[in-house]
């Protein structure tokens, strides 16, 4: 997030597309029979942006009090703080923390246990008003405030480990998701807000890109140690079993987890970007096609559900589609043996090799993806498409200071 603030903006503008694009990276795009040259790619391909509305901002540090903590002050100690319009951090002492948002007209109070770090001037925490029932504050380097108010407009404070997690917020619909250690007590029961199940992941509680789309979200690991182990006489095998690689929240209720089925007795690392990516499109009121490139591969998986178990008043509903992945007889030795994806039942190879990959965070992407969130360094990326999806954002960075 550091980064925007030495960037210059320029408006976010629609951009004309391939009619026949289907899904597309930074510089490619699949008409559904091959990969091609993306055209005005400059001007199409995910960039950096920020909120319009500002929700997710760095405070400044000011010399005087705001009038708001006026009333909650001590007077023993004095009391350093921060400001950005309306929204005020104050520290007083090394243990009272005091907090003012737009979302209450009360001033939220916080004692935290242990002394406080000294704050150097320079310091400026980062605030994120997720929307009306929570918000974040990163008061040091490691540890994070997580501000809730409940349905009685009561507002509560949580100390978290700033690095065991992450919340970020729909920018289509002002929903604010939770994972980790950010998933504190009753979280998702508040307004608008839900918990991303924990998934297991070699990048840490930080290192996921979360894809969203009008009807929901796609949270993917950076990087996941897939691991099958030998099952013995139908029994579950030692080790925990680990393949999934992306997670399907559409809300209010359904979790479909993006698996690869892979061999038995294997194991095998893969980053996004080098080795995968995904993305999902929503083809009708019941339908989503979910879009996998590994090793240079492009498959398809059509997933079906019933409508009914999406209601407000169902419960929450977890399921999951597979890829099926084999390894060549010739490569399972090899500590880093490619997949060979098999069509079965719902899912397709659309291409056996020669699709787009490279590291990095270029994400793949159709018309339906608003925005992705880059949670290990709090950063949103957009592009033109969105435009017709939401008003939160109307700029994008085109030059960042290193």
């Amino acid at each position: 997030m550091e980064r925007l603030v030495a960037c210059r903006f320029e408006p976010l503008e629609e951009a004309p597309l391939p009619a026949s694009a289907l899904v597309w990276t930074s510089q490619q795009y699949f008409d559904g029979a091959g990969w091609a040259a993306l055209p005005n790619r400059e001007k199409v391909e995910m960039r950096p942006t920020r909120w319009a509305d500002a929700r997710l901002r760095f405070l400044d540090p000011i010399d005087t009090l705001p009038d708001a903590f006026k009333t909650v002050q001590s007077g023993n100690f004095d009391v350093k703080c921060w400001s950005k319009d309306d929204c005020h951090l104050g520290i007083e002492g090394d243990k009272s923390v005091f907090i003012k948002t737009p979302n209450s007209q009360e001033v939220a109070v916080y004692v935290h246990p242990e002394r406080l770090p000294t704050f150097p001037k320079t310091w400026k925490p980062l605030v994120f008003l997720l929307n009306s029932s929570a918000a974040t504050f990163r008061l040091t380097e490691n540890l994070c405030l997580v501000l809730v108010r409940d349905h009685d407009k009561t507002m509560h404070i949580s100390c978290v480990d700033y690095n065991g997690g992450f919340a970020c917020a729909h920018p289509a619909t002002d929903l604010a998701v939770a994972y980790g250690s950010y998933a504190v007590k009753g979280f998702e029961k508040l307004e608008k807000c839900d918990v991303i199940p924990k998934m297991a992941t070699m990048s840490g509680d930080w290192g996921f890109y979360i894809q969203f789309f009008a009807w929901g979200m796609l949270v993917i690991p950076k990087i996941v140690e897939l691991t099958r182990p030998q099952s013995v006489l139908g029994a579950v095998g030692m080790g925990k079993r680990v393949e999934t690689i992306g997670l399907i929240f559409h809300p209010p209720n359904m979790f479909i987890q993006v698996r690869l089925e892979i061999p038995p007795k294997t194991t095998r690392t893969v980053e996004f970007g080098k080795d995968f990516r995904v993305t999902a499109k929503k083809s009708s009121e019941t339908d989503i096609d979910v879009y996998l490139i590994i090793d240079g591969q492009l498959a398809k998986y059509d997933y079906s559900f019933d409508i009914r178990v999406n209601k407000p008043d169902k419960p929450k509903h977890n399921d999951h589609i597979e890829f099926k992945c084999m390894i060549e007889a010739d490569d399972k030795k090899k500590p880093d043996a490619k997949y060979k994806v098999t069509p079965c039942k719902n899912s397709a190879l659309l291409l056996g090799q020669g699709s787009p990959c490279e590291p990095g965070s270029a994400q793949l992407v159709s018309e339906e993806v608003i925005a992705f969130f880059d949670a290990e360094i709090c950063m949103y990326y957009t592009h033109p498409p969105a435009l017709k999806l939401t008003k939160a954002f109307k700029d994008v960075a085109t030059m960042c200071e290193q």
